[in-house]
């Protein structure tokens, strides 16, 4: 893929590929900035450049992987009207990418959330006793409603349906899903009593709400410096699954309350039936 091959659409630009909207739109983007501040255009060299320093980076190889797919697929739409060989030259050349040097896609084993991954309900209880009063309320709200931490700082407060011991409370998720979520009635007064927003229920002074980064960054932080572990808001959301699936809670319906776009994510994630020393021995006793 050289300039050349994409020469049958001249006035075609990063600002144009970072333009269409569709599945890959915001995935692209880190590859219309990495182009603006090296210099680069699009040309099989540039991407192969920045397939290498997505390799290099700190993401998560489904991460990688979905933004590799995004820059191949605007690629392809800049060579739609290319002739056919073409095409097939710009094909032969993101297969030679894939498959061979330091360019190559990352391998993703297992996409699987084990025990590792979870935090157990003391490392809980340290974290909210380490944290400032609106960091200990959002990692409360997050272990006990396993939202994703975008979708808990987009509360509003006219969402909010408010009964004697619950509150359902209406969210959108991904893919403009839109669910309910269920929270303890002593929970949401005291999300509300300490934030007292407006709009939002986690609301800042200036009326806007919270930044799910700094709440995300806050959760981090603590979890280096009082678990020693490497932890984020979502590894709320995965503890709050995986202790939802030991309590009995049928995969199904615990993928439509996540928000998940398939069952088959939810299973891939959680469905992984660890078994610990303990309880095999004791299967294994029974049997004999």
């Amino acid at each position: 893929m050289t300039t050349d091959l994409i020469r049958t659409k001249p006035n075609t630009d990063l600002s144009t590929i970072s333009a269409i909207q569709d599945s890959y739109t915001n995935a692209v983007k880190p590859f219309v900035t990495w182009c603006t501040e090296t210099g680069n255009g699009i040309t099989e060299e540039s991407v192969k450049a920045y397939f290498v320093d997505l390799n290099s980076s700190d993401l998560a190889a489904n991460t990688v992987l979905i933004r590799r797919a995004a820059v191949k697929k605007r690629c392809r739409q800049l060579m739609i009207d290319a002739p056919i060989d073409e095409q097939m030259k710009l094909d032969r050349v993101f297969a030679n990418l894939d498959a061979y040097g330091p360019a190559r896609s990352p391998k993703v084993n297992d996409t699987s959330i084990h025990s590792d991954k979870i935090l157990s309900y003391s490392e809980l209880e340290r974290l909210t006793a380490a944290a400032t009063q609106p960091i200990a309320l959002c990692i409360r709200f997050l272990s006990a409603t396993g939202c994703r931490i975008s979708e808990a700082m987009q509360i509003k407060i006219g969402h909010v349906e408010k009964g004697a011991e619950r509150v359902k409370i209406t969210i959108t998720g991904k893919y403009h899903k839109v669910r309910n979520i269920i929270v303890p009635v002593a929970l949401y007064d005291a999300v509300r009593a300490h934030f007292r927003g407006e709009l939002y229920l986690f609301e800042t002074k200036g009326g806007k709400p919270l930044q799910a980064t700094y709440v995300s960054g806050r959760i981090a932080a603590l979890g280096r410096s009082v678990l020693d572990r490497k932890i984020s808001a979502h590894t709320l959301r995965h503890t709050f699954a995986t202790l939802m699936l030991r309590r009995g809670c049928m995969i199904d319906a615990l993928s439509r309350y996540l928000g998940h776009a398939s069952v088959s994510i939810t299973l891939d994630l959680y469905a992984h039936n660890e078994l610990s020393d303990d309880e095999l021995f004791e299967f294994i006793s029974e049997l004999v």
